[in-house]
């Protein structure tokens, strides 16, 4: 949340729901944060935040359901974000 203003652009977050590095409770914070703060300036349709939350991973996303969901909404992410 340190650099939270700096940020103006598309964001994918990646939670594993089992994380006991960061908890899972910040990326939901900070998912709900962007939304607000990207609708608050107009900015919601162009900038656009999504989530995946993942049960039974951990910070290290490895498991193969969770790498297959992981490569495809990074592909189609950053297709969409690329215009």
């Amino acid at each position: 949340m340190r650099y939270f203003d700096a940020i103006h652009v598309p964001v994918l977050l990646l939670i594993g729901k089992a994380d006991r590095r960061v908890a899972p409770t910040q990326g939901t914070e900070f998912y709900h944060a962007l939304k607000a703060k990207y609708a608050k300036s107009g900015e919601g349709e162009e900038k656009q935040v999504e989530m995946l939350i993942f049960d039974g991973e951990g910070h290290p996303l490895e498991g193969v359901e969770a790498s297959k969901i992981v490569f495809e909404a990074m592909r189609d992410f950053l297709a969409q974000a690329r215009g």
